[in-house]
């Protein structure tokens, strides 16, 4: 189904300006404010352009054309004084019109018909040619012109910072993305390295077992010869899948895990880094997987800490709990400043966020009421096997 969308003629903003126009026009009109009092056919005229000022914002030209013929019929017609409500006051509100909704060559029109209707109103009515009235005219005319510039200009601007904005949205949104999909790259070939180990390991132990057993039964046999095929298969397939992601000097290695923390944290000490660990609870294994993720984030979290913070007091706390393994980074922000050459690319975040949410963890990193700045990430464990 077909949703038709209702085009008005006209803004309510317009609306607001002719029915103001119209009203003074009547008032006047009616209380005679002016001297001689206004004729009908001024009156006429000057609610037809107040009319017209509806569609201003659509069809600005037309609508000038239109307040112009009905400014001048009543002087041209009776040789009366311009009535200032009926004729100027319209005028002015499509001039801003012209200037605010038109282009510069559209615009160029604009002075040809102010000088043609002064020309014809001092040809009519030759008391219009004094200096004063001159003035006044012509002032009101430029300063309703320059303010629909000013508007356009301003709008033009506004609309500018806004598709800026939209664009750089766009632009975070698009490194967003990148940096996920680099993250799990990264991933992949960490979880290839660890895959294609533990396959390997199994197929060479599947080879041992079947020289130590000699005098095994063919079914034993068959199992064993069939487990190495299999693993030999999947460590084949690991490698042309997932070994593409692989730079072409990158060996083919287990990556570090918790392990290498207290090496990690001792080296950035080393370098002037004032960072302490603590290792709490029943350390286990938490697999091959998981501990490589926990290990870069702690990793990523004291990278940015040497990138936005260096020289602050760092403490990383490793917990393995019982039913989950917590990694917590904090800094206290003080005597911090980033480090000089280090930039941040924008990714650190969003990767971490990655690493956690692929083992159904959760990931808190924000600045803390008394400075500083703290990354927890929680991974759920499987129970202990008492």
């Amino acid at each position: 189904m077909v949703k038709v969308t209702r085009q008005w003629l006209w803004t309510p903003w317009d609306l607001a300006v002719a029915v103001c126009v119209a009203a003074a026009i009547v008032a006047n009109g009616i209380a005679g404010w002016t001297t001689p009092r206004t004729s009908a056919l001024a009156i006429t005229c000057g609610l037809v352009a107040a009319a017209g000022l509806l569609g201003r914002t659509r069809h600005p030209l037309a609508v000038l054309l239109v307040v112009m013929v009905c400014s001048l019929l009543p002087t041209l017609a009776t040789g009366s004084f311009p009535d200032f409500y009926a004729s100027f006051v319209p005028t002015l509100a499509s001039f801003y019109a012209v200037g605010s909704r038109c282009s510069t060559r559209q615009a160029l029109l604009v002075p040809l018909v102010a000088v043609a209707v002064v020309v014809s109103f001092v040809v009519r009515v030759p008391a219009f040619a004094t200096p004063s009235q001159l003035v006044y005219v012509g002032t009101g005319l430029v300063l309703a012109f320059a303010a629909g510039r000013a508007m356009r200009l301003l709008r033009r601007r506004a609309d500018l910072e806004g598709a800026r904005a939209d664009l750089m949205a766009r632009e975070r949104d698009l490194r967003t993305r990148e940096a996920v999909v680099a993250e799990r790259e990264r991933i992949a070939r960490e979880l290839h390295d660890v895959i294609a180990h533990d396959v390997a390991v199994m197929v060479v132990q599947a080879a041992a077992a079947e020289r130590l057993l000699p005098t095994c039964s063919t079914d034993v046999s068959e199992s064993l010869t069939y487990i190495q095929s299999s693993g030999r298969k999947a460590i084949d397939e690991l490698h042309l899948l997932l070994g593409m992601l692989r730079e072409d000097d990158q060996p083919l290695v287990a990556a570090a895990g918790l392990h290498a923390v207290a090496p990690l944290v001792s080296e950035l000490a080393r370098i002037g880094l004032p960072v302490s660990l603590d290792v709490t609870g029943s350390v286990r294994d938490v697999g091959d997987a998981l501990d490589v993720s926990a290990f870069r984030i702690v990793q990523e979290a004291l990278t940015n800490v040497l990138k936005h913070s260096a020289g602050s007091r760092t403490h990383v706390v490793v917990d393995y709990g019982l039913c989950d393994l917590t990694i917590r980074v904090v800094d206290d922000g003080h005597a911090g400043g980033p480090s000089p050459g280090l930039e941040s690319s924008g990714e650190g975040l969003p990767g971490m966020r990655e690493r956690v949410r692929m083992f159904g963890g959760t990931l808190h990193a924000g600045s803390q009421p008394a400075g500083g700045w703290a990354v927890t990430a929680t991974f759920p464990l499987p129970l202990p096997v008492a």
